[in-house]
């Protein structure tokens, strides 16, 4: 189901300040406030998932297909608009990370914590019964073998050649031509090509190293040969593919680890470039531009950034921040958002991005705080236009208990106009509920089905999916309904 819209609907949230650092408490209520909403939810299966709080998308999604990772490595496929399910088997312990090549385009790539990285091409046609069904094809199976006993790699395409992905194992950036990688050979998802760390294949190169394990990375969508790398050594390193050392390194957080990185571009703006930062637990996040005039990033062997912005979550009822917080991030350039899962408090953080006419003045402006019925664990997004002109985020999430759709209308995420900020109602929590997780199918850690019953979201064709400092402090107010 998709959200409709409504004429009386009222932003809910805080303003962030105009300050160059925001505290926002995610506990916070004033007189009157209401508590936040519950988003209305599509359940797509009952499953399972690992409760463990770790990096990395167990979820991938195009304008097609929500794949997620199975306990045991298997890979569920469901098209979105058909419920046609299917199984993508290879992959043999839990997968760390996974993501489509483009919205259009069903090249996935996935990574699990053996160091195997599969790249597959998912198709569509009938069966020897002339039924329809969904296979996977594997393009590349790779094995990447070092001292350790598991890995936890990260995935990163590249914007326009979908030959070329971006891994980060150990403390190790790698680039992988596909088209270069057992040339002449066919892959077997049993028996992947084995690529050792310190003698790396054809096709694998060494971009770079931090000196702790990376824990994202981030590629610029217009500046391709920008590809940016967060470690837990604390630093982030920018790489232009075609140089062997760093054009910049930055320690974001003091030096603390880098849970998150990445690149921001405005819509319809290729040149309008941020970085974004987040801290441990994805609890400080940090905007970034360019020192150039501006902050306009040009194409040069040495570049400098500079923090405009901080953002910290803080919680009053909970003073252990691992106890407060594990966030999971979610950037969408084209939606102006940039969205915080938290799974110790089963919520959701819609954070509001003002472009502003270049990118110094880049600023996170708004905050609106959504709950959900469940952790979540993993979480994926989706901006979509509806026939009413009503902007919509989908999310998919992996959460405890199901794998499950979120419809948030962006007028609910934005800074409030003169149009919208009546008072006296909160239409923001009228249609907002959890649709019993009864109606829809549940799936077994193997990828066996329990029952064949799937509820699945109608989907917009006109979606576009996106993959993903200084010393004034501004403490969030509220823009609160009065009763």
């Amino acid at each position: 189901r998709m959200l409709s819209s409504t004429s009386s609907k009222v932003p809910r949230g805080r303003l962030l300040g105009g300050g160059d650092k925001a505290v926002h408490n995610v506990d916070s209520r004033l007189p009157g406030e209401a508590q936040p909403p519950q988003l209305e939810v599509t359940p797509i299966t009952k499953y399972t998932s690992d409760p463990g709080l770790v990096l990395g998308r167990q979820i991938a999604v195009n304008r097609t297909y929500i794949v997620y990772g199975l306990k045991l490595g298997n890979i569920r496929v469901l098209n979105i608009n058909t419920a046609l399910r299917s199984l993508l088997r290879g992959h043999t312990q839990r997968v760390t990370d996974m993501a489509f090549f483009a919205e259009d385009v069903h090249r996935l790539a996935s990574a699990s914590v053996d160091g195997r990285i599969y790249v597959w091409r998912i198709d569509e046609g009938p069966d020897a019964e002339n039924k329809p069904q969904i296979t996977g094809k594997i393009e590349v199976a790779i094995q990447i073998v070092g001292d350790a006993e598991a890995y936890h790699p990260r995935i990163c395409w590249h914007s326009h050649k979908q030959e070329l992905l971006f891994v980060g194992i150990r403390n190790c950036v790698l680039r992988i031509d596909t088209t270069k990688v057992g040339r002449g050979r066919d892959f077997n998802a049993e028996e992947p090509i084995k690529c050792h760390l310190d003698e790396l294949i054809d096709g694998v190169r060494l971009v770079g190293r931090h000196d702790g394990d990376v824990t994202d990375l981030s590629i610029s969508q217009w500046m391709t040969t920008r590809l940016a790398s967060g470690s837990n050594d604390g630093t982030v390193k920018i790489w232009d593919d075609r140089k062997l050392a760093p054009l910049s390194i930055l320690k974001p957080h003091d030096g603390q680890a880098v849970y998150s990185v990445a690149f921001l571009t405005a819509p319809e703006r290729p040149h309008h470039i941020n970085l974004i930062t987040a801290g441990p637990l994805n609890r400080e996040i940090k905007i970034w531009a360019s020192t150039n005039e501006e902050g306009w990033l040009l194409p040069s062997d040495s570049e400098t950034w500079n923090c405009t912005q901080t953002l910290e979550l803080v919680s009053s009822l909970e003073p252990k921040v691992e106890e407060a917080f594990f966030n999971q991030v979610a950037v969408l350039p084209q939606a102006s958002i940039i969205l915080l899962a938290n799974a110790k408090k089963n919520a959701i953080y819609a954070v509001h991005v003002e472009y502003g006419s270049d990118p110094a003045s880049t600023r996170l402006d708004y905050i609106a705080d959504f709950t959900v019925a469940m952790p979540i664990l993993s979480l994926t997004g989706t901006h979509e236009s509806q026939p009413d002109g009503e902007q919509v985020v989908q999310v998919y999430c992996v959460q405890t208990m199901a794998i499950q759709q979120y419809g948030l209308e962006l007028s609910l995420c934005s800074p409030p106009t003169s149009d919208t900020n009546s008072f006296g109602r909160d239409p923001a929590i009228s249609r907002v509920y959890d649709t019993p997780l009864e109606v829809v199918g549940a799936e077994s850690s193997t990828g066996t089905s329990v029952t064949d019953s799937y509820t699945v979201g109608t989907s917009s064709k006109q979606s576009t999916f996106d993959q993903t400092a200084g010393k004034t402090i501004t403490m969030s107010h509220s823009i609160a309904s009065v009763n």
